[in-house]
């Protein structure tokens, strides 16, 4: 692993701070909806449903806005719960 690699590492294990808005919402539901969630978010193959698209569906099925840069940071593991729900 060189330098940069380690150093990357060590600031994203030193973030911290609440969950992401995804990651809030993923506390409050019930095991099936949080799988259901899950597997969309972290849908490897293609077509993997658009952030834009799943924000919408987010929006009818919960009730919350929740904005496509949150889902695209969380997807990435770029927040701080990306790692958390796992």
């Amino acid at each position: 692993m060189s330098k940069l690699e380690e150093a990357l590492a060590d600031v994203r294990r030193a973030v911290s701070g609440p969950p992401c808005s995804v990651g809030q919402l993923l506390a409050t539901l019930d095991e099936e909806e949080r799988t259901s969630l899950l597997k969309l978010l972290n849908a490897e193959d293609y077509p993997r449903t658009p952030s834009s698209v799943l924000v919408r569906a987010i929006s009818a099925a919960y009730g919350i806005d929740i904005h496509r840069q949150t889902v695209d940071r969380h997807r990435r593991s770029d927040c701080v719960c990306g790692r958390r729900f796992e």
